[in-house]
């Protein structure tokens, strides 16, 4: 694999993610949706999302004022072969309710890991499995 495919692979994933985060930022589960496999899976401490008709729901009931946002830092992409990369990225999210922007700000809600696992489809690259794994909380 040359150096191009290898980068063409690593900005793939990382476009992702990026998704991703958008995709739950807004609530739009069926964006999130499409960014998996088919069999692709969510998992989040004890709960475990597969498919396309439990993934959206870890977005639950929002209420219309809920405003979130995802950073993601430290993204590091490792290529297993032409078609499989993992993912570490560390990620916070700050979230608040109001519906006059800009909200005031707090300390982020949630700091974290999260681990992927992506894989090249027909479709192009999708995540086969996407753990949540919270580092800090707010209480």
């Amino acid at each position: 694999m040359d150096s191009q495919e290898k980068q063409s692979i690593e900005q793939a994933c990382r476009t992702l993610l990026a998704e991703y985060a958008v995709a739950v930022d807004r609530g739009d589960g069926a964006a999130m949706v499409a960014l998996f496999t088919p069999d692709g899976t969510l998992r989040r401490g004890d709960l475990t999302l597969r498919g396309p008709d439990e993934i959206p729901t870890i977005l639950g009931k929002r209420p219309d004022d809920l405003v979130m946002r995802h950073l993601l830092t430290t993204v590091h992409i490792r290529i297993i072969d032409g078609a499989n990369a993992e993912g570490l990225s560390y990620y916070m999210v700050y979230n608040g309710r109001g519906t006059e922007l800009p909200l005031p700000m707090s300390q982020p809600f949630s700091i974290g890991d999260w681990r992927s696992r992506f894989v090249r489809t027909e479709g192009g690259w999708k995540l086969a499995d996407q753990q949540i794994a919270r580092t800090f909380v707010t209480k």
